[in-house]
């Protein structure tokens, strides 16, 4: 009898990656097909109840698709979501460029658009939001190590694990 063995992480890993891939790209074609669907005639309202999506993700998945509508078009190291993020600034391709070239997050790529067209308030308002998040955060988990026992115990175990990954 042979042993059945277990698939290495290496391989699950360029499994994902695969599949992480063929859904990008599946967001692409959902967003041409759309097109040609109301390039055809038919009405969002009915696309939306026939598929099960809203009307506004119809019109993302077709602007997104307009605005990279080849291969050639797309940077396919950047996600579906950069391109959406990108589509939606002043200078579309430009935008994609840059976020590739200096590895941007999404996240990152959104407020580089917003202070571009000079919503830098609005960015700032964004991070003191997340910033005060965090410190309500970094509270309880202060009120949480006080408290000592096992879940203190567990919590900064957790932190030295995240902090050793963060440095990697």
């Amino acid at each position: 009898m042979s042993e059945i063995t277990e698939p290495k992480i290496e391989e699950l890993l360029q499994t994902y990656i695969q599949v992480d891939e063929q859904e990008q790209e599946t967001r692409f074609i959902k967003g041409q097909l759309l097109d040609a669907m109301l390039t055809a005639g038919a009405k969002q309202k009915f696309l939306s109840s026939q598929i099960g999506v809203s009307p506004a993700q119809i019109r993302e998945l077709v602007h997104v698709y307009r605005t990279y509508p080849t291969a050639a078009s797309r940077i396919p190291s950047l996600s579906w979501y950069h391109h959406r993020v990108a589509s939606h600034s002043i200078s579309p391709t430009k935008t994609l460029i840059k976020a590739s070239d200096e590895a941007m997050s999404t996240r990152e790529l959104r407020k580089l658009i917003l202070e571009q067209e000079g919503a830098k308030q609005l960015v700032q308002h964004e991070d003191q939001e997340e910033r005060k998040k965090a410190e309500r955060v970094l509270s309880s988990v202060q009120k949480v190590l006080d408290s000592g026992g096992e879940t203190a115990k567990w919590i900064q175990d957790e932190l030295k694990r995240i902090l050793k990954e963060v440095d990697m």
